[in-house]
C-alpha cells in the first residue's frame, strides 16, 4: 500500500514538473486531458526558441565585461547563461511616454511597474535602491503579442541615435538585441 502512495506521488511530482516546464518554456497555457498531454509529449518540440536563445547568448557572452552590465529583457533566461545582471520588463510599461531614455531609467514606470521590476530583477532590489541603467534591451517576441511590437521598440528602431545600436534582429520572430550607450 505504501508503494502505491509514493509512485501517485512521484507521478503527480513529474506531470507537474512537466507541465510548468511546458507553461514557462514552450508558452503552452492549455490544459488537456491525460490522453492530450501524453501525444503532445511525444510529439517533436520546435527548438527555435532555445536556438535564438542559444546565438542571443553567444553573441553576448563576447561582449568586453559582460558579467558586470545589466541586461533588459522580458526572458531572464539569457542573463543568467551570460551570468550578467538582469532587469526585468514586460514591456507594457509607460505606454504614454515619449522618451526612450525615461523608459530605460525606469523614470517614467508607474511604482507598481518598478516595484514588481525590482523584485523580479537578478540581483532583486526590494527597497528600490540600485536603480540599474541598462547596458543592453533584449525584446523576446511573446504568445500574447504575436502581431504587436512595444512602442519602444518602435522608437528605438526609428531612432537615429548612436547611443542605441542594433546587434541583433531574428528573422523568425520580432526577437531583437541592442547595446545601449549612456541611456
Amino acid at each position: 500500500m505504501y508503494h502505491c502512495y509514493l509512485f501517485s506521488f512521484i507521478l503527480s511530482n513529474l506531470g507537474f514538473s512537466y507541465k510548468l516546464e511546458r507553461f514557462f518554456i514552450f508558452e503552452d497555457y492549455e490544459i488537456s486531458n491525460f490522453s492530450d498531454e501524453l501525444k503532445k509529449m511525444l510529439e517533436p518540440v520546435n527548438k527555435s526558441k532555445y536556438i535564438e536563445i542559444n546565438t542571443i547568448s553567444n553573441l553576448l557572452s563576447k561582449e568586453f565585461d559582460i558579467t558586470n552590465k545589466n541586461v533588459m529583457s522580458n526572458l531572464n533566461i539569457v542573463p543568467y547563461k551570460i551570468k550578467s545582471s538582469y532587469i526585468f520588463t514586460n514591456f507594457k510599461e509607460s505606454v504614454n511616454s515619449n522618451s526612450i531614455e525615461e523608459f530605460l531609467m525606469r523614470d517614467s514606470w508607474s511604482e507598481y511597474d518598478k516595484t514588481l521590476s525590482n523584485i523580479n530583477s537578478n540581483p532583486s532590489d526590494r527597497k528600490n535602491l540600485f536603480n540599474p541603467k541598462p547596458d543592453y534591451l533584449i525584446y523576446f517576441q511573446t504568445s500574447d503579442r504575436i502581431n504587436q511590437v512595444p512602442w519602444i521598440i518602435d522608437a528605438l528602431e526609428s531612432n537615429k541615435n548612436n547611443n542605441f545600436e542594433k546587434i541583433y534582429q531574428s528573422n523568425q520572430t520580432k526577437t531583437v538585441v541592442y547595446r545601449l550607450s549612456n541611456p
